[in-house]
């Protein structure tokens, strides 16, 4: 989903006051998707409700469906406006890779950014053990309750509040998704990023790796299947390893492998 020019967005003000704001400008500050309102700047933290969360209260509002416009176009994101960057390269996350994780005892705090949202399959899950998430992706792919956002290009690196970052990036992009989750992730941030296995090679990698080794890798004892474009029905058995790893911001000691 999207917000536009022109939306209602429910804002807290001082004192756990709420009031509706006309979006008059929307723009993401340091990591954070932000709405210019009618009376001031707000970022994810003020907005009480978006307006889809309106519509559902029963509020009166349109159907909000969004424009046609990216965020990303909007900011001038031109690679993004001329649609260069590969729209397909988008392989779903089985729920149970997220289960067996924090099943697992894996660490992550309440508040969750997932960039690469896709279909919702990270988020959901994530909801419904009481996280709170901020969800986006490059396209609307149908999360609920999520923005189209280029995680790679669309703010200024800066690091953004108490949040962990959890995704399943595109592959193509995996080591950019990493080096940017660490560029904007405060120090003590748990970033957990689902890959395949082989991204332990490489010379590119190796040196990522050489100032920001992962904390531990948890590498899955089983095959597992991550579905194109979201549709499991046509994906047969997995014929790749993956692993989630994960990072500690500032951390830089040995990397511990995991099983799970």
């Amino acid at each position: 989903m999207r917000v536009k020019v022109g939306d209602k967005v429910e804002v807290l003000e001082t004192g756990n006051k709420s009031l509706i704001s006309e979006v008059r400008q929307v723009r993401v500050k340091q990591g954070v998707i932000a709405v210019i309102g009618s009376r001031r700047l707000y970022n994810t933290i003020d907005v009480f409700r978006w307006p889809w969360e309106l519509e559902r209260k029963g509020g009166g509002m349109k159907d909000w469906t969004g424009n046609n416009r990216t965020l990303g176009a909007t900011l001038g994101a031109s690679y993004l406006a001329s649609g260069e960057r590969p729209r397909e390269d988008y392989y779903a996350t089985h729920p149970d890779m997220v289960r067996d994780l924090l099943n697992a005892g894996a660490p992550l705090r309440r508040r969750v950014w997932e960039p690469a949202c896709g279909a919702g399959h990270i988020v959901n899950v994530l909801r419904e053990r009481g996280h709170e998430v901020c969800a986006t992706d490059i396209v609307d792919r149908g999360c609920p309750d999520s923005c189209v956002q280029d995680f790679l290009w669309e703010f200024d690196d800066g690091e953004i509040g108490d949040v962990d970052i959890m995704t399943n990036p595109p592959y193509a992009t995996a080591l950019e998704f990493v080096e940017r989750a660490l560029a904007c992730v405060k120090d003590g941030a748990n970033v957990w990023m689902l890959l395949r296995l082989q991204f332990l090679e490489g010379k590119a990698r190796r040196r990522l790796f050489d100032v920001a080794p992962p904390s531990d890798v948890w590498v899955f004892s089983e095959r597992r299947t991550c579905a194109k474009n979201g549709d499991f029905s046509k994906t047969e058995g997995g014929a790749i390893a993956y692993a989630w790893f994960h990072w500690v911001k500032g951390y830089n000691n040995q990397t511990i492998v995991k099983w799970l």
